[in-house]
Parts: C-alpha cells; sequence; structure tokens
C-alpha cells in the first residue's frame, strides 16, 4: 500500500480485519485518474529536468552529434521513406484550409521547412564570414511567421519539424508569456544548433528584443559562437513588424484557416 499511495489517494480503499482489501468499480475509476494524472506529471517533470537538445557538427571529420551522440548520415532506404511520407502528409493537411490558395500556404511552409533544416549552420557560416571581412546578415538568426488568426497551422507545423530534426515526441514548446525576452537570449546563447521555438509573442515582447536581434553580431560573431541556434517566433498580433526587424530576420505571413469541421 504504501508503493502505491499516489494512485490509492482519495479512493477511500479500507482493509478489512482479515486482510482484504475491497474494490468497487468507483474505487477503480478513481485509481485510473490517479494513475494519469501521475503519468503526466511525470511527462511534464522529464521536460522540465531534460535538457534541450543540440545539434553540432565535426566538419573535420563529416560527422553530426544530436546531445552528444553520432548521428547515422546515412540512414537506412525504409527509415528515409518514413519520413517523407511523415513529411508529405504534413503538407497535405494545408490542402484543406480555407479562404486561400492551399499551394500559396504550401510554398510558405516549406521556406519554413528549409530554413529550419539549414538554420544550424547559420551562425558557423556568419563566424567565418566575420574572420574573412564577408557580410554576415544575409544568414539571419531570428524567424517570424505570424497571421491574423490562430488556426493557420503555424505551431503545428513547427513542432511537427522539430520532431523530424530531433526525434523528440515533446520537445518543450517557450510561450511568451512564461520565457521572458531576457531568458529567451540566455536559452539562444547556452544553445546549440536545434532552433528555440517561442510562441505567442506581441510587439512588446518584440521591442524587448530589438537590440539583441538588431545587433546579433555581438554575441554570435564578435564571440565566435558558432553553434548559435535561431530563435522562430510565432504571433497573432505582430502583422506588420518595423523595418528594422525584418532587415534582420525571415518574416513569413501564412493565410487561411481549419475549415470549423
Amino acid at each position: 500500500r504504501e508503493k502505491y499511495l499516489e494512485l490509492l489517494k482519495d479512493t477511500g480503499i479500507r482493509t478489512t480485519k482479515d486482510g482484504v482489501i475491497k474494490l468497487n468499480p468507483k474505487i477503480v475509476e478513481k485509481i485510473e485518474v490517479n494513475a494519469k494524472k501521475a503519468g503526466i506529471r511525470k511527462i511534464k517533470l522529464k521536460q522540465v529536468v531534460e535538457p534541450y537538445p543540440e545539434i553540432t557538427f565535426d566538419y573535420q571529420n563529416l560527422s553530426m552529434n544530436l546531445s552528444g551522440e553520432p548521428m547515422n548520415l546515412n540512414p537506412p532506404e525504409e527509415e528515409v521513406k518514413a519520413d517523407i511520407k511523415y513529411l508529405l502528409a504534413i503538407f497535405e493537411k494545408y490542402n484543406s484550409f480555407i479562404g486561400t490558395d492551399p499551394e500559396k500556404q504550401q510554398e510558405i511552409y516549406y521556406k519554413l521547412l528549409n530554413v529550419m533544416f539549414a538554420s544550424p549552420f547559420f551562425a558557423r557560416l556568419r563566424c567565418e564570414a566575420k574572420l574573412i571581412k564577408k557580410g554576415e546578415t544575409s544568414l539571419p538568426l531570428y524567424l517570424l511567421i505570424s497571421s491574423r488568426y490562430s488556426n493557420t497551422g503555424k505551431t503545428f507545423f513547427i513542432k511537427a519539424i522539430l520532431k523530424l530534426m530531433t526525434g523528440k515526441e515533446d520537445l518543450r514548446v517557450l510561450a511568451a508569456k512564461t520565457c521572458s525576452s531576457k531568458t529567451a537570449i540566455a536559452l539562444q546563447v547556452e544553445g546549440k544548433g536545434v532552433p528555440l521555438f517561442i510562441d505567442e509573442i506581441n510587439n512588446a515582447y518584440l521591442s524587448h528584443m530589438k537590440t539583441t536581434i538588431t545587433a546579433t553580431n555581438h554575441f554570435c560573431e564578435n564571440l565566435q559562437l558558432d553553434t548559435v541556434p535561431m530563435v522562430i517566433f510565432a504571433s497573432n498580433d505582430v502583422i506588420d513588424p518595423a523595418m528594422e526587424f525584418r532587415k534582420r530576420m525571415i518574416f513569413l505571413t501564412p493565410k487561411g484557416s481549419i475549415p470549423s469541421d
């Protein structure tokens, strides 16, 4: 009984004089509810404790590590086909969107897909460009995807691509209301390769990030932090960012919406 206290909480279970524990259907249902709660808490705890995944490269040996583990850069054909099938299924969902041309919608998300997969190389290229005194601002470390409505598939798509990049099913998604701009900056500096996703930002949040976004080279190129990840913002509020932001970040504006049914 001591071992299962969390599952037996508030069930009213009692042991009879002869040592028998009697269970009725209501008690069984309560145990099932307690088990679900315990499972959810364990997942949440794991998300908090488990470090955010990192992608790093050994360019000399042409190898890649995911959180310190070497990755197979020549996976079996079946795995490649499975990923392609998964990816095509994602894009197929946008065919049902209303109020827009599905092909245009898919094109916007295809750009996002390419940016996310290319982004682990951006900081490295920026740092190299700095050393040979070439322009580096064409490789932005920020992306904003915004729409007037929340049901354009932004969060769904970004989470799906992060899953493809890392293999993590429940990768931590940061919300602007719980992740301050200072925290976002710290996470970016500490991170390696894998894009950070901050959802539901507003104009005030973007303003707080202004100095960092418009002067990324202060902590990337100048300090030669060639593993700095891209930060992806999603918003239903920042519809028309100022030119000073547009010059330093990729800006995508999907339209249309998920049908009501």
